[in-house]
């Protein structure tokens, strides 16, 4: 018997009614769309198997306003002409639509560009089978990617939605096989606590659970988003920026978790100890580690506290085929409660190591063990908000080298910043102008402070006044905006705060530039002279390695190190307690870029 072939290759709204009203039914034909064609099934579209294989070759859109099935054993793939831009399944209606059959194939059975647009930004599409993107996930309709240009000839609803990945008594996982970073798009923004309610993957948030979630393709040294999260606790996206990743690539899976197994509700427990103490008293329950510098607030003294403090929410859990990673990660985190509500207190993403399947979160399981577990210690300052470091959006952990369970873990009181100043930031705005931004805890006698700002940490000019509060004691924060800037010139900032009676006190420096190029921009050594600990700041255009070398007076090499750096703002730190004063000369390279500085080593 000949096979049936249906060949579209213009716009078409069709409803086709092979067995029921409204429901496109192919029983063993060959369907091709061509680019630009459409189908618009306003019931079921059910590809089954009749005397020979049914197959869809889909270079065109297929809007869909119910389920989707592809049965076992028949074809749902893109044709032949790789210059269409939409090769797109789309979700358009009401209520839940389901995603049933064999999708889990590439090249065979699977989706190309999967598109959730759906008729109100509450309805869900819901997985019924693991599936395979090959090109993007995208919600709604406009949003463009490396393998979607939507031609604009279908309904577009201006929806989102969200993709749900389980049922009543299974999960499911979702793979997307493209590598491009931008192979899902349309989530919301990466905000904490923003709450969005449309626009990503729900996962089931069952612990001690092997199946489902999101797996991702890691094609390159770059940072992916997995835009997950759960009917419980909403939106719980996470931020992975890759410093290294194995060769030829990896695979990447994560879902988010609900709730925790400990009755306490926190998630696991954090035993008490004190890291690095150095004689110094421990000073709260909990994990404790005393820094004896953080170059991220002047160089001052740091202590780093941690206990369970996080309640009502759960963690993620990750797993990775390979090895050879390095990364630092971010989640944008809702629907917690901190025991604490005072938000300048240090906030950070801890991993405890575990199968995939592995419930973390007892209460005889201590997180604390693993705070030590990264790539270098001052990672706790650099990858922990409200430490003086981490300026993002989010809550940042790392550096790592491998995948498991992460968890929010924040202080409860003490160990932050000095006393009367909680923090001070200086961070671009918009790439137009800098923001400087800082916030007290307590003030006496204050009149105000003094901005000053300098190009070479050295040299400084008042550019600024802002009144205080006089007597207080509670936090108040204050902001300066510098809209007097050059791209490509590192800027240093430092305030002086001046008692009524003219007493005054100067901060510590910190620093921030707009760009104007692709560039690496190299600032200064700050402090200079310095006896202990001296940092550089570094601006870069994209991640990638520093190499640096310290020579003393006579040409000796004195120190060296190869470190990554990330896209924007990064510190070089120079431990030099142990060098003998005198002038020292760095050079940087990075690429093809040399650079030169000078420190003076002095007590």
């Amino acid at each position: 018997m000949n096979k049936h072939y249906v060949v579209l290759s213009a716009v078409l709204f069709i409803t086709i009614a092979l067995r029921a009203q409204n429901e496109f039914y192919n029983r063993g034909s060959d369907v091709y769309l061509q680019k630009g064609a459409l189908i618009h099934v306003q019931g079921e579209m059910i590809n089954d198997n009749g005397i020979t294989t049914g197959r869809v070759f889909n270079d065109g859109i297929i809007e869909i306003k119910t389920d989707l099935e592809n049965k076992t054993g028949s074809e749902f793939k893109v044709g032949s002409d790789a210059t269409s831009t939409d090769r797109a399944v789309k979700f358009v209606g009401n209520g839940n639509q389901k995603i049933k059959g064999s999708f889990n194939t590439p090249g065979t059975a699977s989706f190309y560009n999967l598109v959730i647009d759906k008729a109100t930004t509450t309805d869900t599409v819901e997985l019924l089978t693991n599936a395979v993107v090959e090109g993007s996930l995208v919600f709604t309709t406009t949003t463009t990617t490396t393998t979607y240009n939507p031609s604009g000839a279908y309904t577009n609803n201006g929806n989102k939605g969200l993709l749900k990945t389980y049922d009543s008594s299974n999960e499911y996982l979702l793979r997307v096989t493209n590598g491009n970073t931008d192979a899902i798009k349309g989530y919301p923004s990466l905000v904490l606590d923003g709450n969005p309610t449309t626009g990503f993957i729900l996962t089931k948030g069952t612990k001690a659970s092997n199946a489902g979630g999101l797996e991702r393709q890691i094609s390159s040294a770059a940072t992916y988003v997995y835009p997950i999260g759960t009917h419980e606790n909403g939106f719980n996206a996470i931020a992975i920026h890759f410093n290294s990743i194995p060769t030829g690539g990896a695979q990447v899976k994560g879902k988010f978790v609900d709730g925790t197994s400990n009755p306490a509700g926190y998630v696991g427990n954090i035993t008490n100890t004190c890291a690095g103490c150095n004689g110094f008293p421990q000073q709260h329950d909990g994990y404790n580690r005393y820094f004896p510098i953080n170059p991220c607030n002047g160089g001052t003294d740091q202590w780093f506290i941690l206990n369970n403090s996080i309640l009502d929410h759960g963690y993620w859990s990750f797993e990775a085929t390979g090895t050879g990673y390095e990364y630092w990660i971010e989640a944008f985190a809702n629907s917690y409660t901190r025991v604490t509500a005072d938000p300048t207190n240090p906030f950070r993403l801890l991993r405890y190591p575990g199968a995939y399947n592995y419930d973390p979160s007892g209460a005889t399981v201590d997180w604390g063990n693993e705070v030590n577990s990264i790539v270098d210690i001052m990672d706790l300052l650099t990858y922990s908000a409200n430490m003086g470091c981490y300026t993002g959006n989010g809550v940042p952990g790392g550096r790592y080298t491998s995948f498991s369970h992460f968890g929010l873990g924040s202080a409860t009181g003490g160990g932050a910043l000095p006393v009367e100043l909680l923090y001070l930031t200086a961070e671009p705005v918009n790439n137009q102008y800098i923001q400087v931004k800082w916030a007290t805890s307590l003030e006496i006698d204050n009149k105000g402070f003094e901005v000053w700002r300098s190009t070479d940490a050295q040299n400084f000019t008042q550019i600024g006044w802002v009144d205080g509060h006089g007597n207080s004691t509670v936090m108040h924060t204050y902001t300066h905006d510098d809209m007097n800037v050059q791209p490509n010139v590192v800027y240093y900032y430092k305030l002086r705060q001046i008692d009524f009676d003219g007493t005054a006190t100067e901060t510590y420096i910190v620093s921030a530039m707009i760009t104007s190029d692709g560039s690496l921009v190299i600032g200064d050594f700050v402090p200079n002279p310095s006896g202990n600990q001296t940092h550089i700041a570094v601006y870069a255009p994209q991640s990638g390695s520093v190499e640096y070398k310290l020579y003393d007076a006579i040409g000796r090499i004195v120190m060296e190190e190869k470190v990554n750096i990330q896209p924007g703002h990064n510190l070089l730190n120079f431990e030099v307690s142990n060098l003998a004063e005198g002038t020292y000369n760095a050079a940087i390279l990075y690429g093809n870029q040399y650079h030169t500085r000078r420190l003076v080593v002095q007590r």
